[in-house]
């Protein structure tokens, strides 16, 4: 008798078991510091938390490195649960992807909170790949004392072309400079004076439209000296831009605002936002941003599902603003980040409004990084005016 109590004892024991048997997913994130990794668990523990069936274990690499390991381990058919998904790496993704839409539909999940231009950004060929959690699009960012130390007018929402030039060329004295031109920065530009880069999903350099404007935007260093020289070399371009402008020397710069936190933090003066120069067709800026997505091969796709809605909650919207980590991509949550991140810079909220309806998901072709990296090479030759705009775009087009 006793021994079939204790059979029955150790079956139910098992029964209870299974009836609460963990799923342990994987997740794979970019994050290059400990603070960064940190942010990452805590919405794992969210999930879990909410989930006690679900326990998400966290996995980290530096940013240049994610993008190299994720098809390493696509070959090997080791790939994650879950992975971080930038917007301008969907399309090269998609094949390792799971399509969100049949849970999306299921679930009756409201896509609609989120702003339409992210969404749009993780989609490809009309699929939807990853649910966002950040976006942000290029801006101005300004240096308000040195505009009011010139006595410039402070730049509002839906600016012109010639306003801008006028205020660059007013900034530009005793070794200060008005604007940066850059490598990666200045497809707005391009998208302002009706031209594109991309046609038929492939990279278009040498289209009239774009040549033109890429000349013009050339010669704001080359023949206007409103922008500093910034030679090439293993630093991008922004990045240079973004020192020269902390430093006090450089009165605006393109950037987003997922970099507010670190200028803030190194700017000894006082910061403004300002929108993309209206040039013939109006300010046109670009968006892009970041969600997590499901890998195809992963055999947990429903925890996944759940895992990757609570990552992306309200909730965790306010935590990530609270870690000055995003720009909320669900549009109910945008109003922490302006009176937090965004709390003491001119125009944030007006810029940020203005600039997130006049934007376009960021238009990308198979072979993008090539295509940045070329840019990167061949752009301070036509900063410098040794090399025309025509010559220079000919020259990268040649090689993707």
């Amino acid at each position: 008798m006793k021994k079939m109590i204790a059979a029955f004892g150790a079956f139910l024991l098992s029964s209870a078991s299974l009836a609460h048997a963990e799923t342990t997913l994987t997740w794979l994130m970019w994050g290059n510091t400990d603070a960064e990794t940190a942010v990452w668990q805590h919405l794992a523990d969210m999930v879990h938390e909410k989930h006690p069936d679900i326990v998400v274990k966290v996995q980290t690499a530096a940013w240049l490195d994610y993008w190299t390991k994720l098809p390493t381990l696509a070959a090997g058919n080791q790939l994650p649960d879950i992975v971080g998904l930038q917007s301008l790496r969907t399309t090269e993704l998609s094949s390792i992807l799971e399509p969100l839409d049949a849970y999306v539909a299921k679930a009756k999940f409201a896509v609609v909170d989120f702003q339409p231009s992210i969404i749009d950004g993780l989609k490809t060929e009309g699929a939807l790949y990853a649910l966002p959690y950040d976006l942000g699009p290029w801006l101005l960012f300004y240096n308000k004392d040195m505009f009011q130390k010139k006595d410039v007018p402070l730049p509002k929402p839906g600016w012109t072309k010639a306003e801008f030039l006028d205020a660059a060329q007013k900034l530009t004295a005793n070794g200060n400079y008005g604007f940066a031109t850059t490598s990666n920065e200045w497809l707005p530009f391009m998208l302002s004076a009706g031209a594109n880069y991309i046609k038929d999903d492939a990279f278009d350099l040498t289209n009239d439209k774009l040549v033109n404007a890429f000349q013009a935007y050339a010669d704001l260093a080359a023949k206007d000296k409103i922008a500093p020289q910034i030679p090439a070399s293993g630093t991008a371009s922004g990045i240079v831009a973004v020192g020269r402008f902390t430093s006090g020397s450089l009165g605006m710069m393109v950037d987003g605002p997922w970099d507010l936190v670190n200028v803030k933090g190194t700017a000894k003066f006082n910061i403004g936002f300002a929108t993309i120069p209206a040039d013939t067709a109006g300010s046109v800026t670009q968006v892009a941003g970041s969600g997590f997505a499901i890998t195809q091969t992963s055999k947990h796709k429903d925890d996944a599902w759940i895992a990757i809605q609570e990552m992306t909650s309200p909730e965790a919207e306010r935590y990530l603003v609270s870690q000055n980590r995003a720009f909320p991509a669900r549009t109910a949550q945008q109003g922490d980040w302006y009176s937090k991140t965004g709390a003491g810079v001119e125009n944030a909220r007006e810029a940020m409004e203005y600039s997130l309806q006049h934007s376009v998901p960021y238009g990308v072709a198979p072979n993008i990084s090539t295509f940045n990296a070329l840019c990167e090479q061949y752009f301070p030759l036509a900063f410098s005016g040794s090399q025309s705009a025509s010559d220079v775009l000919s020259s990268i087009q040649g090689q993707l």
